[in-house]
């Protein structure tokens, strides 16, 4: 156990706020490891290794883990495309009554990370504004999300989830001297416009590449890029609101789509009767008969459960003050798993249509080609390059998307998988790999640690693949890219 009694004042101090932080569930040693690491408490407080909280998808569909099969670790790694899905999250808006908000709010605030851990590891992994000059002011004033604090802001243990996912990769990729990673490999890290995922990306970094005598607590090291929304390719949904408004309502006006979401009408008004504010988001639901946004309702649950409050309780009182404690307990914990399903099924049917899923993937996959085309070409002519890191911080639906368009397994038919906090879809560019007679390059494909494609990928299919994600979005939103199609070898 971790005790400050007996050291300086400023250690004890800051020791016990983060210990008594109001509502804060995490683990001691955790808290321990995180001061420890900021030099605020001395090593001898950490009597244990803290356990990593991060968790890999339990979904069944079949994986196959990175430690049991050559195929997924032998040979030379060329290029790491890393996308991870922000860490844990206080709910993106509140459901409450009105009279409660003001209570929620306060609630959730005790769930945010330390200002000082923030400082600390924005100081080290500093924010680089990429925007035209035009928009730099605008952008530069704030995120997407500023003003909605602190609902949708990354929690405390979402900021440890990161900062150990860090740590997980590391194993992989950073085996050597920090400073020595950083000289042999190309490292670039960006991040969407939102605080949550730009805290993750620093956050994460800070695990994979911890404070050590030559990395200093103190001065920059690396960058997290942030692009305007209208030009990151990271989240569709921002950069171009009314093409993907038009793309989904394509979906839902299908009769298929509009029978099923129908049936969910009845969990709908239940929910709503619950969760009054599921009511005001019905214009941001991108529309169905179902009439609710599913990605707050599901918010509810999952914020909810991450952080053992109970379902049925909001600060300042119960959700529907005529109903019983454990009757209305029992209601949302039946509600709960039909909630996430249901929305798990509207976005399946939404990245099973071409259209929408190529305006999503492609703009990010087409990136990440053109980089492995290159890559591989400068390795056949020069006998050699310097490997690529890259990192992408983004959003739940973004990895869900990818994943449809990698066509892995863990999305194929009757999936109703939905990507956890903090995971993690990695594409490893490979050459040398054991019982490979063709010595080719192959691309990897990873989520949280296991393989997700029955077979590895020829750069050239995986080239192909985004070829076809390329076009479809090409021919919705009119734009062309003839240096992209010369590079990736597309022939129209």
């Amino acid at each position: 156990s971790c005790n400050p009694n007996g050291h300086n004042p400023r250690a004890k101090a800051s020791y016990e706020a983060a210990q008594n932080h109001p509502h804060n569930n995490m683990p001691a040693t955790n808290v321990c490891s995180l001061l420890l690491k900021r030099r605020i408490l001395p090593s001898s407080f950490l009597q244990s290794s803290p356990k990593c909280i991060f968790s890999t998808t339990t979904a069944t569909a079949r994986t196959t883990n990175i430690t049991s099969n050559d195929d997924l670790n032998s040979g030379t790694i060329s290029a790491v495309y890393i996308f991870h899905r922000h860490g844990d999250r206080t709910p993106n808006r509140p459901l409450c009554a009105d009279h409660q908000i003001d209570a929620e709010a306060k609630f959730w605030r005790t769930k945010l990370p330390p200002s000082e851990l923030v400082s600390s590891v924005s100081k080290r992994f500093p924010t680089q504004i990429l925007s035209p000059p035009h928009e730099k002011e605008k952008t530069e004033s704030q995120f997407c999300d500023t003003k909605k604090e602190p609902f949708g802001f990354l929690t405390f243990r979402g900021a440890l989830q990161m900062q150990s996912t860090g740590r997980r990769l590391r194993k992989r990729y950073n085996r050597q001297n920090d400073i020595d990673f950083l000289q042999s490999w190309d490292v670039s890290v960006f991040s969407t416009k939102y605080l949550r995922t730009t805290l993750s990306a620093q956050f994460f970094l800070d695990g994979f590449l911890p404070p050590t005598p030559s990395l200093s607590e103190e001065s920059p090291i690396l960058p997290v890029s942030v692009r305007d929304r209208h030009n990151d390719n990271l989240n569709a949904f921002d950069k171009n609101p009314e093409l993907m408004s038009t793309l989904v309502s394509h979906v839902i006006s299908d009769p298929y789509f509009q029978r099923h979401d129908r049936t969910a009408a009845p969990l709908a008004a239940r929910l709503a009767n619950f969760l009054p504010g599921l009511m005001l988001t019905k214009q941001s639901s991108f529309g169905g008969p179902s009439g609710i946004n599913w990605i707050h309702a599901a918010d509810h649950f999952v914020c909810r459960d991450s952080h053992d409050v109970p379902l049925s309780i909001m600060e300042g009182g119960l959700l529907n003050g005529g109903t019983p404690m454990e009757e209305m307990e029992e209601a949302m914990r039946s509600m709960a798993s039909q909630t996430v399903a249901h929305l798990a099924w509207r976005f399946r049917q939404w990245y099973r249509h071409p259209p929408l899923l190529g305006a999503i993937a492609a703009p990010p996959l087409r990136d990440v080609a053109k980089e492995m085309m290159q890559q591989r070409t400068n390795v056949r002519r020069y006998g050699e390059a310097k490997p690529l890191f890259r990192v992408y911080s983004c959003h739940d639906v973004t990895i869900l998307a990818l994943l449809y368009a990698l066509k892995a397994n863990i999305v194929k038919e009757g999936s109703r998988f939905w990507p956890p906090y903090a995971s993690t879809l990695v594409l490893e560019l490979v050459t040398g790999i054991q019982g490979d007679n063709n010595d080719d390059f192959k691309v990897r494909v990873f989520l949280n640690g296991k393989g997700v494609k029955e077979e590895l990928m020829t750069v050239d299919d995986f080239s192909n693949l985004v070829n076809a994600l390329v076009l479809v979005d090409e021919a919705m939103t009119g734009a062309t890219d003839d240096a992209s199609r010369d590079t990736l070898g597309v022939t129209v």
